[in-house]
Protein backbone atom coordinates (compact mmCIF):
# COMPACT_ATOMS: atom_id res chain seq x y z
CA UNK A 1 0.00 0.00 0.00
CA UNK A 2 0.96 3.37 -0.86
CA UNK A 3 0.89 6.38 0.97
CA UNK A 4 -1.08 8.15 -2.04
CA UNK A 5 -3.63 5.08 -1.62
CA UNK A 6 -5.90 7.31 0.34
CA UNK A 7 -6.55 9.78 -2.25
CA UNK A 8 -9.63 9.03 -4.87
CA UNK A 9 -7.26 7.88 -7.58
CA UNK A 10 -9.64 8.94 -10.89
CA UNK A 11 -10.99 11.68 -9.27
CA UNK A 12 -7.34 13.52 -7.88
CA UNK A 13 -5.04 12.08 -9.16
CA UNK A 14 -5.47 11.26 -12.50
CA UNK A 15 -7.93 14.22 -13.26
CA UNK A 16 -6.20 16.82 -11.14
CA UNK A 17 -2.73 16.28 -10.40
CA UNK A 18 -1.45 14.49 -13.59
CA UNK A 19 -2.37 16.71 -15.93
CA UNK A 20 -0.69 19.41 -13.76
CA UNK A 21 2.75 17.83 -14.33
CA UNK A 22 5.58 17.63 -16.46
CA UNK A 23 7.11 13.93 -17.88
CA UNK A 24 9.80 13.14 -15.43
CA UNK A 25 7.26 14.06 -12.66
CA UNK A 26 4.15 11.66 -13.47
CA UNK A 27 7.05 8.63 -14.24
CA UNK A 28 8.24 9.65 -10.85
CA UNK A 29 4.15 9.62 -9.45
CA UNK A 30 3.71 6.57 -11.44
CA UNK A 31 6.56 4.85 -9.15
CA UNK A 32 4.75 5.56 -6.03
CA UNK A 33 1.49 4.38 -7.22
CA UNK A 34 0.23 0.69 -6.76
CA UNK A 35 0.73 -1.16 -10.05
CA UNK A 36 -2.97 -1.33 -10.65
CA UNK A 37 -3.24 2.54 -10.20
CA UNK A 38 -0.51 3.31 -12.36
CA UNK A 39 -1.31 5.39 -15.65
CA UNK A 40 0.05 3.64 -18.81
CA UNK A 41 1.91 5.29 -20.94
CA UNK A 42 -0.49 5.61 -24.00
CA UNK A 43 -2.23 7.46 -22.09
CA UNK A 44 0.65 10.43 -21.96
CA UNK A 45 -0.20 12.37 -25.49
CA UNK A 46 3.58 14.08 -26.68
CA UNK A 47 1.65 16.90 -27.95
CA UNK A 48 -0.01 17.54 -24.66
CA UNK A 49 3.48 16.90 -22.54
CA UNK A 50 5.31 19.24 -25.26
CA UNK A 51 2.85 21.59 -24.73
CA UNK A 52 2.88 21.63 -20.61
CA UNK A 53 6.61 21.45 -20.53
CA UNK A 54 6.49 25.01 -23.04
CA UNK A 55 3.59 26.55 -20.91
CA UNK A 56 5.70 25.31 -17.97
CA UNK A 57 8.57 26.65 -18.85
CA UNK A 58 7.30 30.17 -20.14
CA UNK A 59 5.57 30.81 -16.50
CA UNK A 60 9.49 30.01 -15.25
CA UNK A 61 10.57 32.95 -17.15
CA UNK A 62 7.78 34.95 -16.59
CA UNK A 63 8.29 34.67 -13.16
CA UNK A 64 11.89 34.96 -13.15
CA UNK A 65 11.27 38.62 -15.28
CA UNK A 66 8.98 39.35 -12.63
CA UNK A 67 11.17 38.83 -9.88
CA UNK A 68 13.40 41.45 -11.73
CA UNK A 69 10.89 43.87 -11.98
CA UNK A 70 9.69 43.61 -8.22
CA UNK A 71 13.29 44.36 -6.97
CA UNK A 72 12.32 48.08 -8.17
CA UNK A 73 9.87 48.06 -4.76
CA UNK A 74 12.98 47.42 -2.31
CA UNK A 75 14.30 50.65 -0.85
CA UNK A 76 17.48 49.69 -0.01
CA UNK A 77 19.45 50.30 -2.95
CA UNK A 78 22.13 48.11 -2.01
CA UNK A 79 19.96 45.33 -1.47
CA UNK A 80 17.56 46.41 -4.62
CA UNK A 81 21.62 45.67 -6.70
CA UNK A 82 21.92 42.93 -5.22
CA UNK A 83 18.80 41.52 -6.13
CA UNK A 84 18.52 42.17 -9.23
CA UNK A 85 21.73 41.02 -10.04
CA UNK A 86 21.18 37.55 -8.48
CA UNK A 87 17.89 37.47 -10.24
CA UNK A 88 19.63 37.96 -13.56
CA UNK A 89 22.21 35.58 -13.08
CA UNK A 90 19.19 33.22 -12.05
CA UNK A 91 17.49 34.23 -15.63
CA UNK A 92 21.01 33.39 -17.17
CA UNK A 93 21.81 29.98 -15.37
CA UNK A 94 17.75 29.02 -16.55
CA UNK A 95 17.94 30.03 -20.43
CA UNK A 96 21.72 28.56 -20.79
CA UNK A 97 21.63 25.52 -19.33
CA UNK A 98 18.07 24.12 -18.30
CA UNK A 99 16.91 21.36 -21.13
CA UNK A 100 12.90 22.69 -21.49
CA UNK A 101 14.12 26.50 -21.76
CA UNK A 102 16.77 25.24 -24.18
CA UNK A 103 13.40 23.58 -26.33
CA UNK A 104 11.58 26.83 -25.48
CA UNK A 105 14.16 28.83 -27.45
CA UNK A 106 14.93 26.07 -29.67
CA UNK A 107 11.03 26.44 -30.87
CA UNK A 108 10.31 30.04 -30.56
CA UNK A 109 12.89 31.95 -32.85
CA UNK A 110 11.76 35.43 -32.60
CA UNK A 111 12.08 34.55 -28.16
CA UNK A 112 15.64 33.26 -28.70
CA UNK A 113 16.45 36.11 -30.88
CA UNK A 114 16.01 38.62 -28.16
CA UNK A 115 17.49 36.45 -25.40
CA UNK A 116 20.41 36.40 -27.67
CA UNK A 117 20.57 40.03 -27.95
CA UNK A 118 19.63 40.57 -24.08
CA UNK A 119 22.88 37.80 -23.11
CA UNK A 120 24.99 40.16 -25.56
CA UNK A 121 24.38 42.91 -23.93
CA UNK A 122 24.85 41.38 -20.15
CA UNK A 123 28.20 40.17 -21.67
CA UNK A 124 29.57 43.64 -21.73
CA UNK A 125 30.27 44.51 -17.91
CA UNK A 126 29.82 48.17 -18.27
CA UNK A 127 26.12 48.01 -19.80
CA UNK A 128 23.83 50.09 -17.93
CA UNK A 129 21.74 47.46 -16.83
CA UNK A 130 24.43 45.97 -14.79
CA UNK A 131 25.09 48.83 -13.25
CA UNK A 132 25.48 47.67 -9.56
CA UNK A 133 27.86 48.23 -6.21
CA UNK A 134 30.35 45.74 -6.74
CA UNK A 135 32.10 45.09 -9.81
CA UNK A 136 32.63 41.74 -8.70
CA UNK A 137 29.01 41.19 -9.23
CA UNK A 138 28.81 42.84 -12.88
CA UNK A 139 32.45 40.39 -13.81
CA UNK A 140 30.34 37.49 -12.72
CA UNK A 141 27.05 38.38 -14.47
CA UNK A 142 29.22 39.05 -17.33
CA UNK A 143 30.77 35.35 -17.55
CA UNK A 144 27.81 33.68 -16.86
CA UNK A 145 26.33 35.46 -20.20
CA UNK A 146 29.31 35.29 -21.95
CA UNK A 147 29.56 31.11 -21.14
CA UNK A 148 25.45 30.99 -21.67
CA UNK A 149 25.70 32.69 -25.04
CA UNK A 150 27.11 30.04 -27.13
CA UNK A 151 24.92 27.50 -25.42
CA UNK A 152 21.95 29.65 -26.87
CA UNK A 153 23.42 30.88 -30.05
CA UNK A 154 23.83 26.87 -31.12
CA UNK A 155 20.52 25.61 -31.03
CA UNK A 156 18.79 25.62 -33.94
CA UNK A 157 15.35 26.08 -34.85
CA UNK A 158 13.41 22.68 -35.37
CA UNK A 159 13.16 22.48 -39.44
CA UNK A 160 9.41 22.33 -40.64
CA UNK A 161 9.03 19.86 -42.89
CA UNK A 162 11.54 16.81 -43.93
CA UNK A 163 13.73 16.94 -47.05
CA UNK A 164 14.14 14.19 -49.12
CA UNK A 165 17.84 14.54 -49.38
CA UNK A 166 17.59 14.69 -45.39
CA UNK A 167 16.65 10.83 -45.48
CA UNK A 168 19.24 8.15 -46.18
CA UNK A 169 17.11 4.79 -46.84
CA UNK A 170 19.63 1.07 -46.60
CA UNK A 171 18.26 -0.95 -49.03
CA UNK A 172 20.87 -3.94 -47.75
Amino acid sequence: MSFLSWLPIEDVLHESIFPLLDYESRINLNRCLEPYERFRPRQFSEGDLQAHDHFATLEALTIKMGRIHSTDLITNKKRRLRTRAFNIMNIIAFLGYHPSAQLFLRTYHAMRKVWIHKLTDWSDPNHASLITSSVYIREKISGLARSALPNIMALEPFPKTIRAKQIAISMD
